[in-house]
């Protein structure tokens, strides 16, 4: 299936669900349907038709002119060799601008970052660990993904970390 005519039939879905909802809460607190089935369904076909329209043209002067599913997949992550310990990877990142608002701590066996609501999205989880070894060196795994589980799309922030993530350590390499 086309990945925009995905995000349309998602942004519908979403937009369908909240008119009805609303209708619900309504009628349980006053007795009385004020959004009809009909209204709700066509506002929603309107409301995802704008939505998609606007998501296809920001994509677009992003630079992304095939779309694919890849675009819209919201956790990503990436394997990278690492002869390093995990505390110096934590310390470039610390270091580094990229934590410029985003709040980072090194656990047992893992560094998590968790960034705060911008623009372009509620806030994403990312997370370093190892992930088993290649010859001489380790193999350390980075993965970004939502904070906001219900979040489905991200303008491309999840794949921006853990790339930004991957260049910091294997220049520090």
């Amino acid at each position: 299936m086309n990945p925009i005519f995905k995000l349309y039939l998602k942004s519908f879905g979403f937009f369908f669900i909240a008119f009805m909802l609303v209708d619900l809460m309504l009628w349980l607190l006053f007795g009385k349907i004020v959004i009809q089935t009909k209204i709700g369904l066509l506002s929603s076909l309107f409301l995802s038709s704008i939505f998609t329209y606007y998501t296809y043209n920001n994509l677009k002067k992003l630079g992304i002119e095939r779309f694919t599913n890849q675009h819209f997949k919201l956790s990503q992550f990436k394997i990278i060799p690492y002869t390093k310990t995990l505390k110096d990877a934590f310390l470039v990142i610390k270091n580094n601008s990229f934590m410029d608002g985003k709040n980072g701590q090194l656990l047992d066996q893992k560094i998590e970052i968790e960034s705060y609501e911008s623009n372009a999205s509620w806030g994403e989880i990312i997370c370093i660990k190892f992930s088993g070894q290649l010859e001489m060196n380790t193999l350390l795994e980075i993965s970004s993904k939502p904070r906001f589980r219900f979040q489905w799309f991200d303008w491309g922030q999840n794949r921006t970390n853990v790339e930004m993530i991957s260049k910091l350590l294997l220049n520090q390499a």
